[in-house]
């Protein structure tokens, strides 16, 4: 065999052993332990003065967590329960205009979130703080705009918090 014949070899060798080490640690799907198949999501409770964001919040998670499906969601006989409190919400400016006046602010809703393992009557994770964000315009007023944003702050914050059910071990 000629040296560029063997040199080839090597690289080839050295490269296909670079790559599946590479992948080694590498997990697809989820890290939630296999003997949980079911959840139990109740209204959040509501802590701030903004009415009815615990409807949004609740709903908001459960459709994130039927998308997701990695989880089914049922009333009765879980094998997690996750319990949500909203403690905050929060309305910041981040861009003025030429004067004073707020042209952008980002809206954020924090949860404190549990998740129990019911069998075991053990909290996995508890008070977990977690958040959801969005930035938006005012435009018109800025009740309008701040409740066309609560939607979109609501689907990022189930987002995160079924991120962290389904991936947070």
């Amino acid at each position: 065999m000629n040296i560029f014949r063997r040199r080839r070899l090597m690289i080839g060798v050295v490269t296909l052993c670079l790559a599946i080490s590479g992948c080694a640690g590498y997990r697809v799907g989820t890290l939630l332990p296999e003997r949980y198949k079911t959840l139990s999501v109740p209204m959040f409770k509501n802590a701030t003065n903004q009415p009815n964001i615990e409807s949004l919040a609740t709903n908001a998670v459960i459709e994130q967590l039927n998308v997701d499906r990695t989880l089914r969601v049922v009333d009765q006989d879980p094998d997690l329960l996750l319990e949500c409190a909203i403690a905050g919400y929060t309305r910041t400016a981040i861009r003025y205009a030429e004067g004073t006046r707020p042209q952008e602010y980002r809206l954020t809703v924090t949860v404190s979130a549990t998740l129990t393992d019911v069998r075991e009557r053990q909290p996995i994770w508890a008070n977990r703080a977690i958040s959801g964000n969005y930035e938006f315009p005012v435009g018109g007023d800025l009740y309008s705009s701040e409740r066309a944003a609560l939607p979109m702050v609501m689907e990022d914050l189930a987002h995160d918090i079924v991120e962290a059910v389904v991936e947070g071990w």
